[in-house]
Parts: C-alpha cells; structure tokens; sequence
C-alpha cells in the first residue's frame, strides 16, 4: 500500500515551462492527494532528498512545497521524524479564524438588532446596587491604596480568597501559586509565550475556542486537532494521535466546552490525566463557565483530579462577573511558576488593583455566591425555553448538542444548508449569530452554528428564533 503511494507520488508531472511556480505545482498536487484521501492522517511523506531525486528537481522545492502544506494545516512536522499528513482541512476559508469569528461582535449595532453571538453577559443581570456598595468598602477601607497592588502575582488578599475558594471545588493550592491576569485570553498567551518553541506540538480539542489557537499558533505551535462528538472528547483518538506525536502541551475546556457545551466525565479527566504523565505533557485547564450548569455534571475540574502538578488552571472571572472588567486567575504548576510569572511581569506588569479589591470583597462578603445562584436561576429558565423553541421549530432543520451548562447550543444544519447563508440572511433579519468555520483547528466545515443566549432577555430571544426560522426558510 506505502509503496503504492509512493509511486503515485513520484508519478508527478510538473512542468519546467510553466508560469506557476515548481514549488507551487508541487503543493496543489500534494494538497489534492490529501483531500482526496489518497494520503491518510499521520501518513509520513517521503524524505525531502528523495523525493527532489525521483522528480527531478531541486530539493529546495521541495522543501518550499511542504512549508506551504504546513503552514496551511495538511502536513504537520517533527523534528527528527520527518513530515506527516494533518487533519484533513475539508474547507479553506477565505477569512481568518479571527475575522470570522469575531466579526459580528461589535456592538455598534443597529436599532432592532438580536445579538445571539456574544457570550457577554446580559447587562440587566447585574446588580449594580450590590457593585456600587462593593467599591464603596472598598474604597472607604483601602482610600488611595485600592488602586495599587504590591506583588506582581496579585492582591494577596483576594488570592488568600481565591484558595479558599478553590478549596470547596476539591482544588488545593496556595496563594503563592494563584497568579491573578486580566482575563483568560491573556492566561493562555502566559502559557504559549512561557512553553511554546516554534515546531513544538500542541494539542486541543477540535472544534475548540478560537482565541487559544491563535495565541499557541502566534508562539509557533503546530497544532493536532482531537475531534469531539456527541459523547464529548474522542479519547480512544486522543490515544492514537499521542502514540505518533508527543505534545508539549494539551489545551483542554473540561466544563462546559467553547462551542459544543459537553463537559467530561470523572472517568475521561482520569484517562487523560494518565496519559499526562505516561506521555509526559502539560495540560491548560480553561474553565471558561462551569458557574452555570443545566445538568447533574461531573463538575469537579480536571486541576481537582490532578496529583502529578500537570495542570495550569485558567479562570475567567470576567465572564460570570462583568465582561468589561477584566479579571481572572491562574494556578501554576511549581515547576513552571517562575517562566509563568516572569512572561505575566512582560505582559502588563500587574492586573488593576481596584478591580481585584472589589472581586475580593464580593468573595468574602458572600456577594459571589448571591450573584451566582441569581445568573444560574435566570438562565436555567431560558435555557429551558430555548430547548423547547429549538425542538419545535427546527427539529427538520439542524440537529444540536445538549449543552451540560453556559449559553451557547452548538448547531449542526441538515439539507445541505449552508451556514455562511444562514448567517448572512439572519443577518438582513436584524438577528447575529456566529458562523461555526471559525471554531476548527484546520477544517472549514460549512454546516455549524453557535447561537447563545447570553446577552439577551427571553423576550428577545424568542424574537430572535424567529428570525432564525424565516431565515432558514428564505434559504431552503
């Protein structure tokens, strides 16, 4: 079969004479064996020197061919081993992973817009009474010095509250290992920016959130996409792929994943955290929205489960809290704690000192817990709303993941429909929901949605279902 391959492979007509590029023949022949499925996932492309040898041309060409295949997700390269064929990317988009998954985030919007994309909280839902009396204390205890912070790793009070805190979901840790950051996104760049080289594998779940792929690939990682699906993460693929490449880092959304909803079971953290140290890994925790839960989830974190210090935790606080302030955490490992620290002191020195005070006090006042069995109330009921309107309206039209929590549905379209229309005719309709393309490691497939119920009122959802379904019927 290889030999087979390997034939074909030198079979490859390029033509001397022609305007396009050797290099470039190269790749488009290359590229189309791959979608074709003539070379198979993790299947180990010739030698560089053999290959020019059999075709004839400069190996320079060669190795121009399968920087361009790299760089465009069909071939992945180890050091050492050679060049093995990726993830087949299905679609090449047009746009970047930012661009399209961020391009209706704006929220310049105009009158009568439904905006179902965003994962901000809904304004409405935050007590600015309890906020207001929060930085009153604040600053009537602290004056002038609750805007300072006088250790990089953060407020050592609120961390003291913070350990505390993570105490009551199983995680031990000490305040000298909680870094406070201003948000999650800047605690995954911490991580690629401290342990990524260039080359250096990366893995993560596919589809996964599209801020980590670009913060691992700005740091020079190659990313393996681990496909998810009904059940959650694909465990027995995870196990295959760590047998041909060896990552340096795992990112992973246990709870509540970013877009799907799944959460793992106790069973799965357990499996990876093995394969952790027999394969000798880090894994970035991104618990991204287990405050909110719909079902009887395992909801313990990965980090609870964690004996070998493999796992950085990363905590938003900005999304359950108040999206504009930015505001989260980080437990690091002992062993990484001192790159850790010293790429947060490069990035922005310390995280304000005013919001950490006001956070501190919501947690010690008991504020926190008031706040979240009010969000979890709210959005329980909607979230029950929802299911009924996605069950009478669209069963003919998408299938969707049961979310465990938070306030996305990711959504499958049936019939062939098209995403990128759905999203452009709701679009004419006043309503804004996200084009799935973006979520993929390497893959473009034109048949997801992310529809979320976060920043809108149930009233406007319902709305927003319904121009949802005139959309899908203007197209169909």
């Amino acid at each position: 079969m290889e030999q087979d391959i390997k034939q074909e492979i030198v079979s490859i007509q390029l033509d001397s004479e022609s305007m396009i590029p050797l290099y470039v023949q190269l790749y488009r022949h290359i590229k189309q064996m791959i979608e074709q499925g003539k070379l198979s996932t993790n299947f180990k492309m010739p030698p560089i020197r053999w290959m020019a040898e059999k075709l004839q041309i400069n190996p320079g060409t060669v190795v121009r061919a399968y920087k361009e295949l790299e760089k465009n997700g069909f071939l992945i390269s180890k050091w050492g081993s050679g060049s093995f064929v990726a993830e087949v990317p299905l679609y090449e988009s047009e746009e970047s992973d930012e661009q399209t998954a961020f391009a209706y985030q704006s929220t310049a919007f105009s009158e009568g817009m439904i905006d179902m994309s965003s994962v901000a909280l809904d304004p409405d839902r935050f007590s600015a009474k309890s906020f207001k009396r929060a930085v009153n204390r604040v600053l009537d205890a602290s004056g002038g010095r609750a805007f300072t912070v006088e250790d990089n790793l953060g407020c050592y009070s609120l961390r003291e509250s913070l350990a505390l805190e993570l105490s009551k979901r199983k995680i031990m840790t000490s305040p000298q290992n909680v870094q406070v950051i201003s948000g999650a996104q800047q605690g995954i760049d911490i991580c690629a920016r401290a342990m990524i080289e260039p080359g250096d594998c990366v893995f993560a779940e596919d589809p996964t959130y599209p801020g980590a792929l670009e913060s691992l690939r700005a740091s020079g990682a190659k990313i393996i996409g681990i496909p998810i699906d009904e059940n959650g993460l694909r465990v027995d693929e995870f196990e295959r792929k760590l047998e041909v490449f060896r990552p340096k880092l795992v990112y992973l959304m246990p709870i509540v994943q970013n877009p799907t909803g799944l959460s793992m079971s106790q069973k799965t953290k357990r499996k990876i955290l093995g394969l952790a140290h027999f394969y000798d890994f880090y894994v970035i925790e991104d618990d991204y929205c287990s405050g909110i839960l719909y079902d009887e989830v395992e909801s313990a974190p990965l980090k609870a489960y964690d004996r070998d210090d493999r796992v950085i935790y990363i905590r938003s606080l900005s999304q359950m809290f108040v999206s504009g302030m930015r505001l989260g955490y980080l437990i690091m490992p002992s062993k990484l704690a001192d790159s850790l620290k010293s790429v947060k002191r490069m990035t922005d020195i310390q995280t304000s000192g005013l919001i950490q005070r006001i956070f501190d006090y919501y947690l010690r006042s008991n504020l926190w817990n008031e706040h979240k069995t009010k969000l979890q109330e709210s959005y329980q009921h909607q979230f029950a709303a929802s299911c009924r309107i996605l069950d009478e309206k669209f069963r003919a039209s998408f299938d969707w993941c049961l979310p465990s929590g938070g306030f996305c549905f990711w959504i499958r379209l049936k019939n062939g429909l098209s995403a990128k229309k759905v999203v452009e005719e709701s679009r004419k309709r006043g309503l804004i929901i996200s084009n799935g393309d973006a979520y993929y490691v390497y893959s473009k497939p034109d048949d997801h949605l992310r529809i979320s119920i976060a920043q809108v009122s149930e009233e406007k959802m319902i709305e927003g279902f319904e121009r949802l379904a005139e959309a899908i019927a203007e197209i169909s």
